[in-house]
């Protein structure tokens, strides 16, 4: 199984969701994450951010969803295994493995 999270899970959302939920996730967690809300841990708040963002970008419409889900078939994986490093440390930032988190859909 692919150890990186996916755009749904760093939003917290289902793969049926609207556009409004999308956004209103993205609000979320956006405000939540702002290195100016975080100053105390302003990196970390900032590559979430970053990712939040990255996330928002990739989902905030229908056809980008349908796009994104599209590029999840194994052949798509396949052509994207070079950003896996990324995504690996970016993962540990949201599900850090001593917390044992299960991720949701």
């Amino acid at each position: 199984m692919d150890a990186r999270p996916s755009y749904y899970e760093i939003l917290k959302i289902s793969s049926k969701a609207s556009d409004d939920d999308v956004k209103r996730a993205y609000h979320s967690l956006a405000k939540k994450f702002h290195p100016d809300r975080n100053p105390q841990n302003r990196r970390m708040a900032e590559l979430r951010f970053r990712l939040i963002s990255e996330a928002y970008a990739e989902l905030k419409t229908q056809r980008k969803r349908l796009e994104y889900s599209q590029s999840l078939t194994p052949k798509a994986q396949n052509d994207n295994a070079g950003h896996a490093g990324f995504f690996s440390q970016i993962s540990e930032i949201f599900w850090p493995k001593k917390l044992g988190h299960k991720h949701n859909e």
